[in-house]
């Protein structure tokens, strides 16, 4: 299951997402949105229900509570976001071990890193280009993953060790202002 939660904009990705809809769900994948926003693009995730009811389901509006257990349930996080400065969502799928499935700009880029299986580490799924295709590529590589059981756990390991905590920022500030006072003494 892929969840996402996000407000209906272009900026969110979901122009993209609706493109591509048909190619994912080749796939044989599942997906929950809870999101609302632009009339026209709920449009087209509407019909897309209609279209798959066993395997789309849309939930227009937000609701905190139903936002956590959607993350909570999903495999996979999907945030194909065109721009996002930070991004905290991603933040908390990989809390609750849902891979990222994420365009890799701003803060994406800077929380998810591509898993490879053979090396064992990274924590989810990037694609680069604002396309259709790009996306797909990266949903086919996270669902080719989980396929396989073994690795899909060393992922979901890796999700839940990611640590993008105030404990660790500032214990990384404080190492910065050790280096300085280090050098500084040095000269």
């Amino acid at each position: 299951m892929i969840g996402m939660v996000t407000r209906m904009t272009p900026q969110k990705g979901v122009d993209i997402l609706a493109e591509a809809l048909d190619t994912l769900m080749a796939l044989d994948i599942q997906l929950v949105m809870l999101a609302s926003g632009d009339p026209a693009l709920e449009k087209i995730f509407q019909q897309a229900q209609e279209r798959y009811p066993d395997r789309m389901r849309l939930i227009t509006g937000f609701d905190n509570s139903l936002a956590h257990r959607i993350m909570a349930a999903s495999n996979m996080f999907l945030m194909p976001s065109r721009f996002e400065p930070c991004g905290l969502t991603q933040m908390y799928a990989l809390r609750y071990g849902a891979a990222p499935i994420v365009r890799a700009t701003g803060g994406l880029r800077d929380t998810v890193s591509e898993f490879n299986p053979r090396t064992r580490t990274g924590n989810g799924f990037l694609f680069s280009e604002y396309e259709p295709t790009a996306l797909s590529g990266a949903v086919a590589r996270a669902v080719e993953i989980f396929r396989h059981p073994a690795k899909w756990q060393v992922l979901v390991g890796n999700c839940f060790r990611s640590d993008y905590s105030w404990d660790r920022a500032a214990g990384q500030y404080l190492q910065w202002f050790e280096r300085l006072r280090e050098e500084r003494t040095a000269v």
